[in-house]
């Protein structure tokens, strides 16, 4: 009999495969005696996640019966990397790339293939849409637009299909040449546009060897023995798979072995700890590849860490529910007032009701159209320590579609809850209606698991080659030590979105050295897309209804600027201009607009768009079209005196983004993202880049001036807190508690 290590029988396990011949195995065992075979390559890039790929699988599994699974793992930490755009690859994959980019335009649109890559296992060709007019879609969604998808055409005519807006089928190795069909431009209406676009492709080999960011394999050690509890318990284990250095951070991930969603349910918080005890400070908002790999395993989990000064090995623990079965004897009637008139509603409630022998708090209620028709009902009960899931029902019996809820940890208008939905499709509710509540779940034992870590010699090598020598202004432990960045606020308005009532958002202008709250809209009534005036005493933003408002900071006069809906307003230095951007049926794309609303100007690049920042003269104005595929944004610059706009090289000669591009006031410098956890400065006359901010999430910065730019950090638990940060100096200030939310726009005083 054979006898199998644990990573053997959970690949077997994982992927129900047959055993293998005992004839065939032997063959295997001869041929294995010789030098290791490179494998097929079966690996399939972005959301066909690579570990479905059963023929590497089957590989596995018959090399780790003959050889041993340390051996393998080492093979195979040479074999893989990710390349950017296609995700795992082996080292030697040949490809082909995109010879230069194509355009064509007709009647007014243009399509452009930007970039393109083959590989033996797939092919990703990037495309950038503009020009597509608002009025060539659907104003209604049950009127249909085009739904024929692209496809490929070899020089003999093979059609080679879509398998995704930017993948299709692999292109066999002897072609170089195709042309890029699309018999329609996609949820376009008949008639609107042209149609039976081609464009022609050519490609050549791309360059060798590539350029890879490894990836690391990991042997997650056998379960510990019967008599340690954390590992043993409803045969559950916390597994670490893949461990990548990205830019100097250790990034790993991993799974919950055996975790069963419909009676377990994951707390999805971590803690991790160093051979010293010490916790370390981590980030579990990771950006990355080994996501997409993992994305298809009930409970994965990815984790983001500074390696320098950490005591290896590191113990990573996280904790599960186990849950009891829906307890279908159990009920509550409970009634609400829902209003007479809505199209999206948020219902405060704040009301408990008794079920199972436990006193559960209603939170709140949201209803929003379902693109299905008829209306979604979320009810989000407060986080309990025994209830963990509730269905719905309408009391009276209707037809409806309740589903369990427990959608997992989650936070609604800053408070922990869980989620119950209910689908309505006769329509919105109004009037006095009861609901029942049935058949919950309860929380029966609380179960721990964990597992240990530490670098293997190759993998630390490479961390410690990326190490900056340069810390960054704000890094992992930045924001977790009490106290620290407050300070006295400098003088100016700052507009913060946040809980202004129970269980409803709304705007509050706040007065920055005073911490007061100053102004907020009306009940009924919000404001978007806020932007102060240069002098700090008008405020530019979008009513609920997309209109373009001001209002007068002392007088509280308000005026329409303009009758065109949009979003992204943003007011020049000099005061004489609102920029914004259009979003209505008829079109899309940047706009100016006087302050008295007299003269509006209609920027000729139409599209998907936002706005970057004004040139210091407040004479041109930077903005970003976005590609219809979603793949990336190009830049381009609106003179006001030639009453033109063109592609910019403020980015370099390359006018394409991939991410966020945030100009400062002065023009000299960009804020820049580098994935999900990093910021930064980049100086545009020098090329020279300052590492900001490393291990936090910070969302939406906005330059208050050269000196100081706002943040938002959000948590673990989705919560926003503002935060100033000078990124020349690395002085950071947090606001107090009061002013926490998401913070719009900010004014400082000169």
């Amino acid at each position: 009999m054979t006898t199998r290590l644990p990573i053997e029988e959970k690949i077997l396990n994982a992927y129900n495969l047959p055993a293998p011949r005992a004839a065939f195995l032997s063959e295997l065992s001869r041929s294995v005696n010789q030098p290791l075979p490179k494998p097929k390559r079966a690996f399939s890039p972005g959301k066909r996640f690579a570990w479905a790929g059963l023929s590497l699988i089957l590989l596995l599994v018959l090399i780790l019966a003959v050889l041993g699974p340390k051996n393998v793992l080492a093979q195979l930490q040479n074999w893989l990397g990710i390349l950017p755009g296609i995700g795992l690859i082996e080292s030697d994959t040949p490809i082909r790339t995109l010879k230069e980019p194509v355009s064509l335009t007709r009647d007014g649109i243009t399509l452009t293939v930007t970039d393109g890559v083959l590989t033996p296992e797939t092919t990703l060709i990037n495309i950038r849409l503009q020009g597509i007019p608002a009025s060539a879609y659907p104003k209604d969604e049950n009127i249909p637009g085009c739904g024929e998808a692209q496809y490929l055409l070899t020089p003999d005519g093979v059609r080679i299909d879509a398998l995704g807006h930017n993948e299709y089928f692999p292109v066999p190795a002897e072609v170089n040449r195709l042309t890029l069909v699309f018999p329609c431009l996609m949820n376009t209406l008949a008639g609107t546009v042209p149609t039976d676009w081609r464009v022609p492709l050519e490609f050549i080999p791309g360059e060798a060897p590539l350029a890879l960011t490894p990836i690391f394999l990991v042997e997650t050690p056998a379960p510990l023995e019967e008599t340690d509890p954390i590992q043993t318990q409803a045969g559950n284990a916390l597994t670490i798979t893949h461990a990548l250095a990205d830019d100097g951070d250790l990034i790993l991930g991993g799974y919950i072995e055996g975790l069963q969603e419909s009676t377990q349910f994951w707390t999805k918080t971590f803690e991790v700890t160093d051979s010293k005890g010490n916790l370390v400070p981590f980030n579990q908002e990771v950006d990355s590849s080994i996501a997409d790999v993992l994305a298809s395993k009930p409970g994965f989990w990815t984790l983001a860490a500074d390696p320098s000064g950490i005591s290896f090995p590191i113990e990573i623990k996280t904790s599960f529910f186990e849950l009891s079965q829906p307890l279908t004897e159990e009920e509550a009637l409970f009634s609400l007032a829902l209003p007479d008139d809505y199209l999206v509603l948020d219902l405060p409630v704040e009301k408990t009701f008794r079920i199972a022998g436990e006193e559960v708090a209603l939170y709140s209620v949201r209803g929003q159209p379902s693109q299905f028709g008829g209306y979604i009902y979320n009810f989000f009960f407060r986080e309990h320590p025994v209830i963990k899931r509730i269905s719905v029902q309408m009391a009276d019996g209707r037809v409806n579609a309740p589903s369990e809820g427990g959608t997992g940890p989650s936070v609604m208008f800053g408070e922990p809850v869980f989620m119950a939905d209910l689908y309505v499709p006769e329509g919105p509710l109004h009037g006095e209606q009861n609901f029942r509540f049935f058949a919950p779940v309860k929380a029966l034992e609380r179960v721990e698991i964990s597992q240990s870590f530490a670098p293997d010699a190759a993998l630390a090598e490479l961390l410690a080659s990326q190490q900056n020598d340069e810390p960054p202004c704000l890094g992992y432990t930045s924001l977790q030590i009490p106290g620290e960045f407050e300070a006295a606020l400098p003088d100016g308005k700052i507009m913060i979105r946040q809980v202004v009532s129970p269980a409803r958002w709304g705007s509050a202008l706040y007065d920055l050295a005073t911490g007061e709250r100053i102004l907020q809209p009306p009940e009924g009534n919000d404001w978007f897309w806020t932007s102060f005036s240069p002098d700090g005493n008008a405020l530019a933003f979008f009513d609920q209804d997309g209109r373009l408002m001001t209002i007068d900071l002392t007088t509280q006069e308000t005026r329409q600027l303009s009758a065109v809906k949009g979003y992204n307003a943003l007011w020049s230095p000099d005061g004489l201009w609102v920029a914004f951007v259009q979003n209505t049926a008829e079109d899309l794309g940047p706009m100016l607009v006087s302050p008295d609303g007299k003269e509006l100007i209609t920027i000729p690049l139409r599209g998907s768009s936002s706005l970057v920042g004004w040139s210091a003269d407040s004479q041109r104005l930077f903005f970003k079209l976005h590609s219809s595929s979603g793949m990336g944004s190009t830049l381009y610059v609106y003179d006001l005196k030639s009453r033109s706009a063109e592609k910019s090289d403020l980015a370099g000669e390359d006018s394409s983004l991939s991410g966020n591009f945030v100009l400062s006031p002065d023009e000299e410098f960009a804020l820049i993202a580098r994935g999900s956890l990093k910021w930064v400065l980049h100086n545009l006359q020098t090329g020279e880049e300052k590492l900001l901010v490393r291990g936090i999430r910070l969302l939406e910065p906005k330059w208050a001036n050269s000196d100081w730019i706002l943040f938002n950090v959000q948590d673990r638990s989705n919560t926003f807190a503002p935060i100033l940060l000078n990124p020349h100096t690395c002085q950071a200030v947090r606001l107090p508690e009061a002013m926490q939310g998401d913070a719009d726009s900010i004014w400082l005083a000169p």
